[in-house]
């Protein structure tokens, strides 16, 4: 199985196989097939680890950018005026990523 996980590099998909972001549009997250001659296998990704990526599969976020987007918008750091909405949000459902 090609999965290639990569801490050091936020920009890299969390699951994925070849180029500079870990990313191929023959072979995605979830399927099987070739890329460079090889035979690329995606099928296992329950296995993946995304809390270190910004993306989970080069098309969707992970729930690691999910949460930082979600929490500077409710606690309004990004908003005018600042303060947002003055609110405790609840970010447990996020799975476990701070």
């Amino acid at each position: 199985m090609y999965v290639i996980t990569d801490v050091t590099k936020p920009l890299k998909a969390a699951c994925g196989y070849g180029g500079a972001y870990n990313f191929n549009k023959e072979v995605t997250c979830s399927y099987t097939g070739k890329f460079g001659g090889k035979f690329v296998n995606l099928t296992m990704a329950s296995n993946i680890t995304s809390a270190h990526h910004l993306s989970f599969d080069g098309i969707h976020l992970s729930n690691t950018a999910n949460k930082a987007i979600a929490k500077a918008f409710l606690t309004g750091k990004h908003i005018t005026p600042e303060g947002g909405f003055k609110c405790e949000p609840n970010f447990s459902r996020f799975d476990g990523n701070t």
